[in-house]
């Protein structure tokens, strides 16, 4: 087939157009009038409709989807659930403990902070306190990477133990408790304020007040990391004697504290303790800078 140089368009006419798509197109079938010249022009027609109609398709589709896709893009990849881990039992938790030696007492970590209301027997009578608080039958696991829900023995400079509106002046806990409902990490602050405003930190879902005067803020929410996402309840009071309690359960638990021992940190999908169970343990009466 010889390809001729297609004549220049001054309008739009079908008939030019298809001939200069096409060649020879010196056809005495193409002559005006023909019923090729008619069946050319339908044909054109028809063709610009077809392709005026996808652009049309692929314009609406692109300003429909390429929002949803840059949106899609722009999500956090942390809103992602954490790696989830099968909840031990209490007595899966008992079973570990047996032959595990405990873990030696917190130690103190930069300068001794003097204080007229923390001692190392204080420190004792509110790990009693703190234990005796918890749901009947609960275990806490020996050797957590967390620690064993004990206080150390003097405050210190320094120790901020990870918990929202924590200072350096604060007697803190931590450890891994497995209950009948749930398996996660504890942690439990106390500190003496001056007043309530003082020692709330962070949001709260809701506010009371009992007979006593003690102030009682409750959180339910979720905590954020590079591993994912965790249930977070935390549980704020302030008494009128000056005691600031932080009381925070969540279902993360250590890779270190699994069998065998894994990197990272995983979920179980049930804290240990609830925000109601909290609630309770915020008001034992060890559980203060008094006494």
């Amino acid at each position: 087939m010889i390809i001729r140089k297609p004549p220049a368009l001054s309008e739009p006419d079908d008939l030019t157009y298809l001939r200069a798509m096409v060649a020879p197109y010196d056809r005495a079938d193409l002559a005006p009038g023909s019923a090729r010249r008619a069946a050319d022009v339908a044909e054109g027609g028809r063709l610009r409709t077809r392709i005026l109609v996808a652009a049309t398709v692929v314009a609406v589709a692109a300003a429909i989807g390429m929002p949803l896709l840059i949106r899609s893009q722009a999500r956090p990849t942390t809103e992602a659930a954490a790696v989830s881990t099968p909840p031990l039992s209490p007595q899966e938790c008992r079973d570990h403990n047996l032959g595990v030696e405990p873990s030696v007492a917190p130690s103190t970590e930069g300068p001794v902070v003097s204080s007229d209301w923390y001692s190392p027997a204080k420190a004792g009578r509110l790990v009693t306190a703190l234990r005796a608080g918890l749901p009947a039958g609960a275990c806490v696991f020996t050797a957590s990477s967390w620690g064993e829900l004990t206080f150390p023995e003097h405050l210190a400079l320094g120790v901020s133990g990870g918990l929202s509106g924590v200072g350096s002046s604060d007697a803190q806990a931590g450890g891994r408790v497995v209950t009948s409902t749930g398996d996660g990490t504890v942690m439990v602050s106390i500190r003496r304020t001056p007043d309530a405003d003082t020692c709330l930190a962070g949001d709260f879902d809701s506010i009371s007040t009992g007979s006593d005067g003690t102030r009682i803020w409750q959180l339910s929410s979720s905590s954020t990391g590079v591993d994912g996402r965790w249930i977070v309840l935390v549980v704020t009071a302030y008494r009128p004697d000056g005691t600031c309690l932080v009381l925070r359960s969540s279902d993360e638990v250590s890779g270190a504290d699994q069998m065998p021992v894994r990197g990272g940190l995983y979920a179980t999908g049930a804290p240990p303790l609830s925000i109601a169970q909290l609630t309770s343990l915020a008001k034992a009466p060890g559980l203060s800078v008094s006494g």
